[in-house]
């Protein structure tokens, strides 16, 4: 039977009220038809890692711009067992006020998707919320890990501790720092739709700070997930 598909995505969000944003993207695909996954980043995103079943790659390019990635292929008279693709990238958005509403836009994949779990870390003085009123592709959930296997076995993000509060003066001050670092390869950027020439290694997602846990159950394939938040500055945590 053939197969080409995106059984979990799982994404994790790093976000600073400068406008500064870290996303891990994570995908368990089955696979025995396909040579490659095709993938766009927002127009306004740097890619800062890329790996396949655990091995770091080098995107290719498609004649639209596109970024390609080898998939891994089993025979098509096979299961085809699930294996992660992860794909890490720094964009920006702009500077958060006092209060306002951010849009993430996701990775584009050619596959559908067929569960999503997106982890946003967000600016300790700042409280994140849905629209009210609003219908959306992702819903506000309790968090859970991912059912995949492949993402299971490839190394789950920790559980969030607290995803409301952040407490401790040195814990934000050390957030802070550790996200400045992170991101400052933005500023060094020239052109944002350009594959760095030498990719990293895979890196571990720094998991800190508040959080909001979303869902969604079905992505089809050339789809932009998408999820607007309000924020909020939490005056209460300002005055400390």
């Amino acid at each position: 039977m053939l197969t080409a598909n995106v059984e979990e995505a799982d994404y994790s969000v790093l976000i600073t009220a400068d406008g500064k944003m870290l996303v891990q993207s994570r995908y368990a695909v089955r696979n025995n038809q396909r040579n490659f996954l095709k993938l766009n980043l927002p127009s306004t995103a740097v890619l800062w890692s890329a790996s396949v079943a655990g091995r770091p790659i080098r995107p290719g390019r498609a004649p639209d711009g596109s970024l390609l990635l080898p998939l891994e292929k089993t025979k098509s008279d096979d299961e085809a067992p699930a294996f992660v693709v992860e794909v890490s990238y720094l964009d920006r958005i702009p500077t958060w006020s006092d209060k306002g509403r951010v849009r993430l836009s996701l990775l584009t994949v050619d596959l559908p998707i067929s569960k999503s779990h997106l982890l946003v870390h967000h600016p300790p003085l700042f409280r994140l919320t849905p629209p009210p009123g609003m219908s959306a592709t992702f819903r506000v959930a309790t968090y859970e890990a991912p059912e995949s296997e492949a993402l299971r076995q490839f190394g789950n993000r920790p559980a969030p501790t607290e995803t409301r509060s952040f407490d401790g003066a040195g814990q934000q001050d050390a957030s802070t720092d550790a996200t400045k670092q992170l991101v400052s390869h933005l500023r060094d950027t020239k052109r944002a739709s350009t594959p760095a020439r030498n990719l990293p290694l895979r890196v571990s997602f720094p998991h800190f700070g508040p959080s909001l846990f979303l869902i969604s159950e079905l992505t089809s394939e050339n789809q932009t997930p998408v999820v607007e938040l309000d924020f909020q500055r939490d005056r209460k945590r300002g005055e400390r």
